[in-house]
């Protein structure tokens, strides 16, 4: 092998190495606090769960009604969604067309499931500093695939709750694990096995 190709293999090497080096405490902590996304060389990375990972550190508490109303929110965001598009789709089959393939369900609701953000912090101060950010990784390893796993979609919002959204078109145990941690980071409790267990099964 000539040096060209040596050098190339360990530039592949150390690469490889320093994605798997792990923020400080403090620089977690900032991002946690400040934008929500954490930059570890060309990836970014869920801030709230690295802290919690690093420092065993539940996430801010937050206001049960608040909470609830945020939950309605995204439902009714999804309802309105599901309503609209299942109407499009029988016009659709209607004039002869086949049923949208699945790629295509998906990068519609993950458009939609995007635009949360903005009904969340609609008419809010907060609106300028909210963030969506799509498959930021997370220090979980499912199925022990060798490397952190992403998700679909975190909504940030400063002093608020994080939204960590998967969107599958089948149970997936892999996102079962990384959505346990999410619950995990924010609760501080969550039976992992009986996460994944119910996923894969669900009733």
């Amino acid at each position: 092998m000539g040096k060209e190709g040596r050098a190339g293999e360990v530039l592949a090497q150390v690469t490889e190495m320093a994605t798997r080096l792990l923020p400080t405490k403090e620089e977690v902590g900032r991002t946690t606090a400040n934008d929500g996304a954490l930059r570890l060389l060309a990836q970014a990375h869920w801030a709230e769960g690295w802290l919690h990972q690093l420092t065993g550190r539940a996430a801010r508490w937050v206001d049960k009604d608040a909470l609830e109303k945020m939950a309605w929110l995204l439902s009714e965001t999804l309802a309105d969604w599901s309503q609209r598009a299942a109407e499009a789709i029988a016009a659709d089959r209607a004039k002869g067309h086949g049923p949208p393939a699945t790629a295509e369900v998906t990068r519609v609701l993950t458009r939609v499931v995007l635009s949360f953000k903005d009904e969340l912090v609609r008419d809010s101060p907060l609106a300028p500093f909210a963030r969506a950010c799509r498959e930021l990784r997370l220090p979980v390893v499912p199925d022990g695939k060798g490397r952190y796993g992403r998700v679909d979609v975190v909504i940030w919002v400063p002093g608020g709750p994080n939204f960590v959204i998967e969107i599958d078109s089948a149970p997936n145990p892999g996102s079962a694990e990384k959505l346990a941690f999410a619950l995990l980071t924010v609760t501080g409790r969550v039976n992992l096995a009986a996460a994944v267990d119910h996923y894969r099964s669900p009733t």
